[in-house]
């Protein structure tokens, strides 16, 4: 089936090493503090604080110390959420509906402020897991504490390496701007994709051998393509402030590449290739030789955020019907995951709930269609993974090394494909409930 392989599909990336080694650190540090002070149970709780980390990946950090401190914010609630959910009478009805609206408005703000991944997913799992724990009064203020020490700690450490490349996430989305834009060139031109030969076949091959392949860009692929390379370019204006011109230049050269005005050439993506590359190291940006109407996009830009203050993106069109339906979507999925675990006995019926805010969220039904498929084969390996992690031989100390590679290892694997990065997202939330839940005090 074409949409199973284009959910198996691998993507490529670049500078995840970095990011999987912040959030790694972000959740491994307060683990090692709390469980060698002989509070385990707490280290549980303190994780979700630590995923403040996971947001504002590559974020200019101007606008990545904002969305930390916001997410830092929403989590602390949504532990504070859970922790009220788990003195219930009846906690998993209440932490159903309580995962519901988290992810429905965790959704709506993220898509209102242009919050990337993992989006809803976290404030969600953050009350899902804390709802399923054993709790007492005394953890209606002890829980939305340790969260907040973890929270301020992996902002700092989100946040560390200002003091080291200022200009660095800049440069980054600049980069993949112009890469995006050369993968649609080679698309259009019948170098990549399930079309390639398209553009070579018939009775005149040499006809249009460097015009753009309208049957490549009409295919899944094609309009893969040119989803990734607009949205690269739209992050890559956010990113570029107004003083640098000449690093607003080039995202301009990528976006007029995208319109295709020009037609699409394969030296074209050479030289596209070749720019990324020399903007991504440190120095002066390159020099590129551009089009009046893309120094025009340029000074229009520059003078709309002059006269509005605002950066000259556009503005996200209608989130509310994608917060209804994660809200729903999540409502119906622990309703029915509820019933099935009442007459079976089988625990964890948050997860259904979790995994409808995931799949959901997506922008559009192609994409939910993938995520369901990878999370439902994620998942089904990731049990196995999650079984074998918690049946090793060990103390706590080797549920903190679990944890924090798994942590490593999913922020590797979700920016390449959401389906691997689910054999270590399984695990990950069930030892941190494992971890929580075998070092519980008697209360």
């Amino acid at each position: 089936m074409p949409e199973v392989r284009a959910a198996a599909k691998v993507r490529p990336v670049d500078a995840a090493w970095a990011f999987a080694l912040r959030a790694g650190l972000a959740v491994a540090f307060p683990l090692v503090v709390l469980v060698a002070a002989g509070e385990p149970a707490w280290a549980g709780v303190a994780t979700f604080g630590a995923f403040t980390a996971l947001y504002a990946r590559d974020e200019p950090y101007r606008r990545r110390a904002r969305v930390l401190t916001a997410a830092a914010t929403g989590l602390i609630a949504c532990v504070l959420a859970g922790t009220l959910t788990a003195l219930t009478p009846q906690p998993e009805v209440f932490g159903t509906a309580a995962v519901a609206v988290t992810g429905g408005v965790a959704t709506l703000l993220c898509g209102r402020f242009r919050v990337g991944p993992p989006g809803g997913l976290m404030f969600a799992f953050a009350t899902a897991v804390t709802g399923a724990m054993p709790a007492t009064s005394t953890d209606l203020w002890r829980h939305p504490l340790l969260c907040a020490g973890s929270a301020a700690l992996a902002w700092l450490i989100a946040m560390a390496g200002v003091l080291v490349d200022r200009e660095a996430p800049m440069r980054l989305a600049v980069a993949r701007a112009l890469r995006a834009a050369a993968a649609l060139n080679d698309t259009a031109t019948g170098l990549a994709g399930p079309n390639a030969a398209a553009g070579t076949a018939g009775p005149n091959p040499a006809a249009t051998p460097a015009g753009p392949n309208d049957d490549a860009l009409a295919s899944p692929a094609g309009l893969l393509a040119r989803q990734q390379a607009s949205a690269a370019i739209e992050r890559a204006w956010r990113a570029v402030p107004p003083d640098r011109p000449a690093e607003a230049l080039l995202v301009a050269r990528a976006e007029t590449e995208l319109s295709g005005i020009n037609g699409h050439r394969p030296e074209a993506a050479k030289a596209l290739r070749a720019l990324a590359d020399a903007v991504a190291r440190r120095g002066p940006a390159p020099i590129a030789e551009m089009a009046q109407a893309e120094t025009d996009e340029v000074l229009g830009r520059r003078v709309y955020t002059l006269l509005l203050r605002e950066p000259g993106a556009r503005r996200p069109g209608p989130v509310w019907p994608a917060a209804a339906r994660v809200a729903l979507g999540a409502l119906a999925a622990g309703a029915v995951a509820g019933l099935l675990a009442h007459v079976t006995g089988l625990g964890h019926p948050y997860w259904a709930a979790l995994s409808a805010v995931a799949v959901l969220q997506a922008d559009s039904l192609r994409l939910s269609l993938h995520k369901a498929i990878q999370r439902a084969a994620g998942t089904t390996i990731g049990l196995f993974l999650a079984g074998a992690a918690v049946a090793l031989p060990g103390d706590r100390w080797t549920l903190v090394a679990s944890i924090a590679i798994a942590q490593v290892c999913a922020e590797l694997l979700v920016v390449r494909n959401y389906g691997l990065a689910m054999l270590a997202i399984t695990p990950l939330a069930l030892l941190v409930g494992e971890l929580a839940g075998r070092h519980r005090p008697p209360t």
